[in-house]
């Protein structure tokens, strides 16, 4: 089974036209089934004739039996009759039966697991009756599915499996089923085995899919044949990873992400599926989905810590699948001077990627991951694009070019004996840029304020405590800037909000 083929190609109308003409003629032209005179006895399926349409939303089957009766006994009869359904009664969205084209109600039928008994009037030698099935239930194949296809036993049978045009029949585990790949349908015809195990037949097949990948990745297509060639000479089962397009936009509070990501699954059992898929995110970061998609479909997913699970995917293996996915990653709840972003990227490596990174541009950009490229068109965007081959860099280094913030703290002073003054010390610049106090407000009556550009530090010094014990409460407004001043830069220092100046503050007591 190959990947699964990267457009939706529409038939042409001569095919079309073939398989229409097949469908709408296959029960009316094909009726050897039911040309040798039937010498069973007793209650009996004369002949059936069964179609499965499968589409997006539901899988239908339509099933319609000719029911006979024969006995030496004129005055013998039967009333009802057990007939097999395809799908386990729980599962079934919604069913119609008729009896000789007569709706009937559901006290005339008894449903049990995966048969059902249909009461009608009395049938005598020789008499038959026409019964129809209609059965539906929902479809849930989101890329890779299948679907049970039931007989009954030494019946001459007409059998058709059609699906729509977006949907690929795989294969069937019964032999003795036609199937056309070319007008991508399926038939039996002939006389159904009294093997019971015979009777069952599991129509697999693929969805096919749009990939929006190819929108973002134009070049992706290049590079395809040759990265599911690597992918596929891995031992053991893995997702791979054949492309991801990212979309990030930074924020004040972190970053608004899209990913579209294109995996194939390698090295699963035939017939299986992988039921679960994750993706990992960036540790002690919060996440707000909007939501997530799997071949253009919401699925179901829940994030635990850094892991998104997404559950029930049925992919199979060399089978394809997209996902795409928005969130909002909250990482600067401390609201930070100066902050490194980390970028969502698989750990795999051999796999394209084209990765978009947006800053405002109220940041200025101290690093920036070492294979991005800055585009000449755009203040403060970066790209990638290209094949990630080895590990990369993948973060950025930004701070504000001019902010505002206030702090404020209370501090208790436990001076020594004959103390004259204590003093309070912070660093006032960073990236090169400066840091100036716009208003500050110290709660003790003898202080003094210096503006040290020498010594590179915000002053206070307070004088004549007079007190052994004594309480100090600032006040302060700050405004910080990456131009004016050139003093050395500390990359270090008041990284971190206001809130958190005091792992920069020292205090000093002068005797």
């Amino acid at each position: 089974m190959g990947c699964l083929g990267a457009e939706v190609k529409e038939p042409t109308f001569a095919k079309r036209k073939e398989k229409d003409e097949f469908i709408n003629n296959f029960f009316e032209n094909n009726k050897k089934t039911n040309v040798e005179e039937d010498k069973r006895s007793g209650l009996f399926i004369k002949n059936q004739k069964k179609k499965m349409i499968i589409s997006n939303e539901i899988i239908r089957i339509e099933q319609e039996l000719i029911i006979s009766f024969k006995s030496d006994n004129p005055d013998k009869y039967n009333d009802s009759k057990w007939v097999f359904l395809d799908e386990k009664s729980d599962k079934i969205k919604s069913k119609k039966i008729y009896v000789d084209d007569v709706l009937v109600d559901d006290t005339k039928f008894e449903i049990h697991d995966y048969s059902i008994n249909i009461s009608f009037e009395k049938i005598f030698n020789g008499q038959s009756r026409k019964i129809k099935i209609i059965e539906e239930f929902e479809n849930t194949c989101l890329n890779y599915g299948d679907a049970c296809l039931t007989l009954n036993s030494e019946t001459p049978t007409q059998c058709l499996i059609v699906t729509e045009d977006d949907i690929k029949i795989d294969y069937i585990t019964k032999k003795n089923y036609i199937l056309n790949k070319e007008l991508n349908l399926a038939y039996y015809e002939g006389i159904s085995s009294a093997d019971v195990s015979s009777l069952l037949a599991y129509v697999f097949f693929t969805k096919k899919i749009n990939y929006k990948i190819y929108q973002y990745i134009p070049e992706f297509r290049k590079a395809e044949k040759n990265i599911i060639e690597i992918m596929k000479k891995e031992k053991d089962m893995i997702v791979a990873d054949l492309a991801i397009y990212e979309k990030i936009d930074m924020t004040e509070e972190g970053q608004n992400v899209e990913v579209i990501n294109k995996i194939m699954i390698c090295n699963l059992a035939e017939g299986r599926v992988a039921p679960t898929i994750t993706f990992s995110l960036i540790q002690d970061n919060k996440y707000i989905f909007d939501f997530v998609e799997l071949n253009g479909r919401k699925v179901d997913y829940f994030v635990d810590k850094h892991i998104l699970n997404i559950k029930n995917v049925q992919i199979s293996v060399e089978q394809c699948g997209e996902f795409h996915f928005k969130y909002r990653c909250i990482s600067n709840v401390d609201k930070l001077l100066t902050r490194v972003e980390s970028i969502y990227l698989t750990k795999q490596v051999n796999y394209y990627g084209k990765i978009i990174v947006d800053i405002p541009e109220k940041y200025d950009i101290i690093e920036y991951g070492e294979k991005f490229k800055k585009d000449p068109k755009k203040i403060n965007s970066f790209y990638f694009n290209g094949i990630i081959s080895e590990s990369m860099s993948k973060s950025f280094k930004i701070c504000y070019k001019k902010a505002v913030w206030e702090y404020e703290k209370e501090y208790i002073i436990e001076p020594e004996e004959n103390v004259k003054e204590s003093i309070l010390k912070t660093h006032r610049s960073f990236k090169g840029g400066n840091l100036k106090i716009l208003e500050y407000n110290i709660e003790h009556e003898n202080f003094e304020f210096i503006d040290d550009e020498k010594e590179n530090k915000f002053i206070f010094t307070i004088k004549n405590p007079n007190s052994k014990n004594y309480k100090i409460k600032f006040k302060l407004k700050f405004e910080n800037s990456t131009g004016g001043y050139n003093g050395p830069e500390k990359k270090d220092a008041l990284t971190k909000f206001l809130m958190k100046i005091y792992n920069f503050l020292k205090i000093y007591q002068i005797k």
